[in-house]
């Protein structure tokens, strides 16, 4: 009986001193912990301008002396390096759990899909959240407005009509005698061919991309399935 008694007491030992350790841990009021406020988030900058944010990263303690993080930015980021500028650390103060990043950014470069991508240093005994990653998405801002009489580079005239935000009708091409009408899409003055009256009445497929110039100008390399292939059209507005 008594080696019965001594047995249970053994098998059960161990599971006491599970249980006290993983209370331990999880009470444990001086974990080094830091973490961006957020995993993700959006910075707009207005066409052709500039705009600034700051983002706050907290600590789960607190300490009599200052502390400082180095600030890097991952190899993940597509961002180009000249549209943003941040500091190489930051400091978070004594007494305190937050510190505040700021990051400026310039409309340079910044076309969709553009992120920048930001770490903490890594230090031994730190724990850092959000896998360590900050991933700011840089957005900018455009007004669309590119509506208006123009002129096709050969001298055939065009018209650009509106017909939503950021879509329009554009009268014809300068290839075909007859308009047969081109819808196009301006993001942020990437140009997108996405249709027109002749997929719409001849089941003929029409593709191109261009640019809306600094002087105004549209320029568009325009395909039309089974008669020419990026064919390059410039409209000067009048």
């Amino acid at each position: 009986m008594k080696k019965k008694i001594i047995y249970l007491l053994l098998m059960t030992l161990p599971l006491l001193v599970v249980t006290s350790c993983e209370e331990d841990a999880i009470g444990t009021p001086d974990l080094n912990y830091i973490t961006f406020e957020a995993g993700q988030v959006d910075l707009k900058v207005d066409k052709g301008s500039t705009n600034s944010a700051n983002y706050k990263i907290y600590s789960s303690i607190m300490s009599d002396v200052s502390r400082t993080y180095s600030v890097t930015v991952s190899d993940k980021s597509t961002a180009d390096p000249v549209s943003y500028t941040i500091p190489t650390s930051i400091t978070m103060p004594a007494n305190s759990n937050v510190a505040s990043l700021q990051i400026d950014v310039e409309d340079i470069n910044i076309i969709s899909s553009r992120v920048l991508i930001l770490k903490l240093e890594e230090k031994s005994g730190l724990f850092i959240g959000n896998d360590n990653e900050f991933t700011i998405n840089l957005l900018r801002i455009c007004v669309s407005d590119i509506a208006g009489a123009y002129t096709y580079a050969n001298g055939k005239p065009a018209t650009v009509t509106e017909i939503s935000p950021n879509n329009y009708e554009l009268s014809g091409d300068n290839y075909f005698g007859a308009n047969y009408s081109i819808n196009i899409n301006d993001a942020c003055d990437m140009i997108t061919v996405t249709g027109g009256f002749l997929p719409d009445a001849y089941g003929i497929g029409v593709s191109g991309a261009g640019m809306v110039k600094s002087d105004g100008n549209l320029e568009i390399t325009y395909t039309v399935d089974g008669y020419f292939e990026e064919r390059p059209m410039v409209l000067i507005p009048n």
